[in-house]
């Protein structure tokens, strides 16, 4: 649907024929200017409060053999991180959201620009990573082998120990139990990829894009749920490699993390599971036992108003809201 007219082959073929620029050093270099009409990957860059990491993984992404349009998308700091950005990244590839609507929200507003362009696939990656030369183009390998292929993961390694696996791809999830866990090896196949690194296929994207009635967390479990419901496929390439520090822009253990990971469970279990209430109770009693080991009661009211905001909000999707609207 979002192919160029004209264009023969998949994009694997197409790979080999740009992997050698004319520098001789076998890198394709990031477009500073200009959107290629050629450039049918979009990789999305989201940074809250954290510059330092945005620009450490706009400088490893130049190392890409893979010709691809980097995007940065900032969801309203608060901070200098703009200015700071901007000192690296060129203007026509950044642009700063007029309000911090979450993740979801964050991500979609750079995968609907990607759409606009033409972009054949997506490329959601953390800020806090970094990658291999050919991390990209491995994920793109994968995502040709099967057009039903909707979502491609990385392998995902510890920035900090890089023989330590973080997952490989994602993880999976228990709908009755609502205990969620990554997978190591290849005996698992992951029901959700981490959107850490997730090369998406536009085609297989409805309107709704992520829902944005997650404001973090979680929305990645649900974009692929429902994926796979309309009968598309996941996949893992393990020869992407990313190296993932993790804890974003919030603490691990904090009262706005465990609010929304509470809220984000309840939210996957009412729209995937079968009995959601009995369901989300061992893990939101797990949270509760959590926050009263730090005894913060910050934490315990966290954790409680997002599993009571996950019933009474509407479970309808969230649709994005188009660039006039933002």
């Amino acid at each position: 649907m979002y192919a160029h007219p004209g264009k023969t082959g998949f994009i694997g073929e197409w790979i080999e024929l740009h992997v050698t620029n004319h520098n001789g050093d076998g890198r394709t270099p990031l477009r500073a200017s200009g959107i290629q009409p050629e450039v049918e990957v979009w990789v999305i860059l989201l940074n809250y409060m954290s510059p330092d990491d945005t620009i450490k993984c706009w400088y490893s992404l130049k190392s890409l053999v893979t010709l691809c349009h980097v995007v940065v998308v900032d969801n309203c700091s608060p901070d200098d991180s703009a200015t700071r950005i901007l000192q690296h990244v060129p203007a026509e590839q950044f642009f700063v959201n007029p309000c911090n609507r979450g993740f979801a929200a964050g991500n979609n507003a750079g995968i609907q620009r990607a759409i606009a362009a033409g972009a054949r696939y997506v490329w959601l990656l953390n800020n806090d990573t970094t990658v291999e030369p050919d991390t990209l183009a491995s994920l793109l390998v994968t995502i040709e082998q099967d057009p039903l292929i909707a979502v491609v993961g990385s392998t995902i390694l510890e920035m900090q120990d890089r023989s330590t696996l973080q997952c490989r791809g994602g993880g999976r999830i228990n709908l009755w139990s609502g205990h969620s866990w990554n997978v190591r090896t290849k005996n698992e196949e992951p029901m959700f990829i981490t959107g850490a690194s997730m090369l998406l296929r536009v085609s297989a994207l409805d309107s709704s894009l992520i829902d944005e009635g997650f404001f973090f967390l979680w929305e990645d479990v649900d974009l692929c749920l429902r994926l796979k419901a309309n009968g598309w496929k996941l996949a893992v390439s393990d020869r992407s490699i990313v190296y993932h520090r993790g804890g974003g822009s919030e603490p691990v253990m904090s009262a706005k993390r465990l609010e929304w990971h509470s809220f984000g469970l309840v939210r996957v279990l009412r729209r995937h599971g079968r009995f959601a209430f009995i369901s989300s109770l061992p893990i939101w009693v797990f949270y509760l036992m959590k926050a009263a080991q730090c005894c913060s009661v910050r934490m315990l009211i966290g954790c409680m108003s997002g599993w009571i905001k996950g019933w009474l909000t509407p479970l309808r999707i969230s649709k994005p809201q188009s660039d006039g609207e933002l």
